[in-house]
């Protein structure tokens, strides 16, 4: 029920859980204002709240003091993905690239491989085909990892180390058989590199580059308070939190595993100007201050995350620059072998609302 507040104001009840401001469009400004100032209470006191619990949890969660090591010999991998893509009539049609380097230390060890694939038939809204893209760069990811193990020591992921079951999981909502296909596929793919990993004593890491986990208050039964707003309240730049496991989703990669005997996801957070996490297996964990040293000792100093991710990143980037050219390409390629009459129906070939070609 919606009772009015003033002559400009109307305000739900206070039973129903929400209060609601309609007013004039004059006092729009006036509004925002007063916005920000419940913003400003509400941050306050979660800081508070986090404080008040800040020695508790300095009893409860390992910490790592980092150090910069020697790591000019060690030999990394990484790998990124980018997509995007154009909504036309026919649906969403998504473009994905991934990148693969190798390096030793921080330099680049050879040149960046480029991977993508031939596009799959289907009709995908805005909302699959967004997910699909996805999952088609973390596919490419490991296949060009699996590509690079065999010659390095060490394996970066940009990303987690398992892709959020609930968010990209086909159960829920009807999705396309293409959908299906590159979901399977996908969970396969970090099977099979998982479990060469633990063969070849390789560790498969993640580095999640924004933290938006609540792993560590979700397992201490502290609700959902953000992992990097924790880490920062209890590590110092040059300190990491952890390794704590993972509050993860992965089982769907357990019938490709065979079995998950030291597969487990668990996390390390790094503190360098923002906290980045980083995600590695149960078979890595002997390896993981080695690991968080190395990360932390190769971090490019404007961002703070691994160098190697950084390199990976920027190439593999998919602008609008770029998908607007693939749609002219795609549309010229149609002109190509189209009589006049048949041209004119390129118009179901066209953008939807809001696009731009």
């Amino acid at each position: 029920m919606v009772k009015r507040g003033s002559r400009s104001k109307y305000r739900l009840s206070e039973e129903e859980g929400l209060d609601v401001v309609i007013a004039r469009t004059d006092r729009l400004n006036e509004i925002l204002a007063q916005i920000a100032k419940n913003h400003a209470k509400n941050l306050a006191e979660l800081a508070k709240e986090v404080q008040e619990i800040k020695e508790e949890l300095e009893a409860l969660i390992p910490k790592l003091k980092l150090r910069k090591v020697d790591y000019s010999l060690v030999k990394v991998a990484a790998t990124d993905a980018g997509a995007n893509g154009k909504d036309l009539l026919f649906g969403y049609q998504p473009v994905t690239i991934a990148v693969g380097m190798k390096f030793v230390g921080s330099r680049k060890a050879s040149p960046p491989t480029v991977a993508t694939i031939k596009p799959l038939k289907g009709y995908f809204d805005d909302e699959e085909g967004a997910k699909y893209s996805t999952l088609v760069g973390y596919y490419l990811q490991y296949r060009l990892a699996l590509n690079l193990l065999k010659d390095v020591d060490v394996v970066l992921l940009d990303g987690p180390l398992y892709p959020p079951k609930n968010y990209y999981s086909p159960r829920g909502r009807a999705h396309s058989p293409a959908y299906h296909l590159v979901y399977e596929k996908t969970y396969k793919s970090l099977a099979e590199l998982l479990r060469r990993g633990k063969e070849e004593d390789k560790p498969v890491i993640g580095v999640v580059k924004r933290v938006r986990s609540t792993s560590i208050s979700s397992r201490l039964g502290l609700g959902r308070i953000p992992d990097n707003l924790l880490v920062n309240v209890l590590a110092e730049e040059g300190q990491a939190v952890g390794p704590v496991p993972l509050n993860s989703k992965w089982e769907d990669v357990l019938i490709w595993l065979g079995d998950n005997e030291g597969y487990d996801p668990w996390s390390i957070f790094v503190r360098r100007r923002k906290p980045f996490r980083i995600d590695l297996p149960r078979y890595a964990l002997p390896s993981a201050e080695t690991i968080a040293n190395l990360l932390y000792s190769t971090a490019d100093p404007r961002t703070g995350i691994p160098i190697q991710i950084v390199a990976v990143d920027r190439i593999s980037k998919v602008t609008e620059r770029h998908v607007s050219l693939l749609y002219k390409l795609m549309i010229s390629e149609l002109r190509k072998n189209m009589s006049p009459e048949e041209i004119e129906e390129l118009a179901i070939f066209s953008l939807q609302r809001g696009e731009e070609g």
